[in-house]
């Protein structure tokens, strides 16, 4: 019986992937809940006004997140390797990785960036953005960062729970995004038009990594030419949105579009069969 359903549903190694995953997210909104509390007690310890308070709060957000998410993967990882000393640190499974990106992950990088700035300049109504581009260093590491902790976290955990059957693996895909989701937006409710950036990135990264799940540098680079530009050019910034960024975000930009684009990419990579 315990056999039928866990072909049906997951199994025992996509349950202790998920268990672990669900504490990281626990652990990521405990320690950002206590990490803003103590912030503002010391901003109020110097008498200071709640809009400095705020202020303060939103331009050092993404320290405070990527601070976060740091402590809960080290906390989840090290209960990973006290309930199996047989574990493989996480630096040692990054070094025996395939740090060289897949061709066909190249291509399909090359092609959502290009094909997305050509819509959003011919639909989005890009506009130049006058304030500037301020802290700029710190949104496209803090945007990366925000998605590759949890990919680390996940590539640790699969490696050490690996999944067999295809259905099982397409199970834990539709899972780890959703919590992933439910995680970012109760860490940050006012996130709204990057939403859809939200789920499309890390679905993306979930996808390569799913298809070549040894290889780190699909994921890598993904960020570095993916979501970093976009977050610092056209302002799918989760914190500042396109307050720093070189452009306004191009909120005429059709979401269909945007999902066809990334629809057609992936078609291309899980069809694509040469190597490397």
């Amino acid at each position: 019986m315990t056999a039928v359903l866990s072909n049906l549903f997951f199994s025992s190694s996509a349950r202790k992937t998920l268990v672990y995953y669900s504490g990281f997210c626990f652990l990521f909104l405990l320690t950002y809940l206590a990490l803003v509390s103590t912030i503002s007690f010391f901003h109020f310890l110097l008498d200071h006004e709640m809009r400095v308070i705020e202020r303060w709060l939103t331009m050092n957000a993404w320290e405070t997140l990527v601070l976060a998410k740091a402590v809960a993967a080290f906390i989840i990882l090290k209960a990973l390797h006290l309930n199996n000393y047989l574990v493989t640190g996480g630096v040692d499974l990054l070094k025996k990785s395939e740090l060289a990106p897949e061709r066909k992950a190249l291509a399909l990088i090359f092609y959502l960036g290009v094909f997305f700035s050509a819509m959003a300049f011919q639909f989005g109504q890009v506009v130049l953005n006058e304030r500037g581009m301020d802290y700029v260093l710190t949104s496209y590491l803090g945007s990366m960062l925000f998605y590759l902790i949890d990919f680390f976290v996940i590539f640790n955990l699969i490696h050490h729970n690996p999944l067999q059957r295809r259905r099982q693996k397409v199970l834990l895909c539709l899972a780890l995004p959703a919590l992933f989701l439910l995680s970012t937006k109760s860490a940050m409710p006012y996130v709204d038009k990057q939403s859809l950036f939200l789920a499309l990135h890390f679905g993306s990264m979930t996808a390569l990594m799913a298809k070549a799940h040894n290889n780190t540098g699909n994921i890598l680079f993904y960020s570095l030419l993916i979501i970093g530009p976009m977050s610092v050019l056209f302002g799918v910034d989760l914190v500042w949105a396109d307050d720093y960024s070189k452009y306004l975000y191009p909120s005429h930009t059709p979401i269909l579009g945007v999902l066809l684009i990334w629809l057609t990419g992936f078609i291309y990579y899980f069809r694509t069969n040469h190597p490397g």
